[in-house]
């Protein structure tokens, strides 16, 4: 419910010719698309111009027009000048627009909401990821590259196959470039017996886990995906000893 009193906000960027009004921390901005880039596996990835100040794993409200607005994690740094956002298309309406959107497009987004944000304190860091809800350690693994955050990170990432991978190449050149702590992990769960595959199979478990992140007890896990492997991934952790208190959530619904 919003207070009986409230600030209103309301400014105009001519040179980006940018409007939006901001009431109580949440902002509606309207600003245009620089790409629309297809990564693969179904997920269309969009580039904006702009954004309104946010953290790294808040989401906004997205609007493709008369289709309406959904819930998207901005999946990049929110130091940098541009916000991304990444969906996986499928049948519905917004979905199709969102899959036809190109450069020079007007976009409407609302917010930033959310609490799943990384807590910069925390020396070591676990993500767990299915699918498009990698998005949102996108946008961590950005901003800790940003920020020269000295956090250990370790991303453990589910996919069904080579060719479902968003991002893949991204986190793999992070890995190597040195800029963050980063030990990125694959595993994928659809693969032929005889294939040329050499990362993990499988979804991913407390094995897994295990060996992977030898060091599972000193750090801190940010699981986010569909509603039933993030509750899984909740269950194996706290079977492992994790306290629930270390262990924080998002879970991606798949609404179109």
């Amino acid at each position: 419910m919003l207070p009986l009193v409230f600030l209103a906000k309301i400014a105009i960027f001519f040179p980006t010719r940018v409007f939006f009004m901001a009431i109580t921390g949440i902002t509606v901005f309207k600003t245009k698309v620089l790409e629309a880039v297809d990564e693969g596996g179904g997920v269309h990835r969009l580039r904006l111009d702009s954004h309104p100040a946010f953290k790294p794993g808040q989401f906004f409200m997205v609007g493709m027009g008369e289709k309406g607005f959904k819930a998207m994690s901005a999946c990049s740094s929110p130091l940098r000048p541009h916000i991304e956002f990444a969906a996986k298309i499928s049948s519905s309406e917004y979905k199709q627009k969102w899959a036809r959107v190109k450069p020079g497009d007007e976009v409407e987004i609302k917010g930033p909401y959310g609490v799943f944000i990384l807590d910069e304190s925390t020396p070591k860091v676990a993500m767990l990821a299915g699918g498009i809800g990698v998005t949102p350690f996108k946008s961590y693994l950005e901003y800790a590259a940003d920020k020269g955050l000295q956090t250990e990170f370790t991303l453990v990432y589910s996919n069904k196959t080579e060719q479902e991978r968003p991002f893949s190449k991204l986190f793999e050149q992070m890995q190597t470039q040195g800029k963050i702590k980063l030990k990125f992990v694959e595993t994928l769960t659809r693969l032929p017996d005889v294939c040329a595959w050499k990362g993990c199979r499988g979804r991913i478990c407390a094995e897994l886990i295990e060996k992977q992140v030898p060091d599972f007890r000193e750090r801190i896990f940010y699981t986010c995906g569909v509603p039933l492997m993030v509750k899984e991934m909740c269950t194996k952790l706290e079977q492992m000893g994790i306290e629930k208190q270390k262990i924080k959530r998002e879970e991606f619904t798949g609404m179109a």
